[in-house]
């Protein structure tokens, strides 16, 4: 219908989605994932839209899908990215981190630690990263570890260690 709140519409499935993953009910939540990406979509909501198809590499992660949580953050980024929104992007690069340490891609993973630190806008001149997001020190230890260069491991899950206020 022409009167349709279609912003209002896909808000409604955002937020049908995230009672959904409390409720562990995974597929559920996808599926509402991809109805308010659509209403945002036709509401013309850009960023809204990837904003919200972001949020399925929560359920994937719940589901051991990694492959498709790569692919939803790289989508995402690149989505962004065309779209003008350059930091916001760079906002979703650590995220996946993790996941391409563990498939042993580590030249991806240094790419995208590279890019985080230098156009997210968390780090200050020293490189330290925002108070509140200190958890990145411990991804970024995990890429050193995996990269065998065991000194800067230990560096960044010290920091971690000191600033980090999350259960790592």
């Amino acid at each position: 219908r022409a009167d349709c709140d279609y912003h209002t519409l896909s808000c409604v499935y955002g937020q049908m989605s995230i009672l959904f993953y409390e409720q562990k009910r995974y597929t559920n939540q996808l599926e509402c994932i991809d109805q308010a990406v659509w209403y945002s979509n036709i509401a013309r909501d850009t960023v809204g839209s990837f904003l919200t198809y972001a949020q399925k590499d929560a359920a994937y992660a719940m589901l051991n899908k990694h492959d498709s949580i790569l692919y939803v953050c790289d989508t995402v980024i690149k989505g962004l990215r065309q779209a003008g929104h350059v930091q916001l992007a760079a906002t979703f690069l650590a995220f996946p981190v993790k996941y391409l340490i563990e498939i042993g891609d580590t030249s991806k993973a240094s790419q995208y630690i590279s890019e985080y630190e230098r156009e997210s806008g968390f780090f200050d001149d020293f490189g330290n990263i925002e108070s509140g997001r200190e958890v990145y020190y411990y991804t970024k230890g995990l890429y050193f570890l995996e990269t065998l260069r065991y000194d800067s491991a230990e560096y960044y899950f010290r920091k971690e260690l000191a600033t980090g206020l999350d259960f790592n």
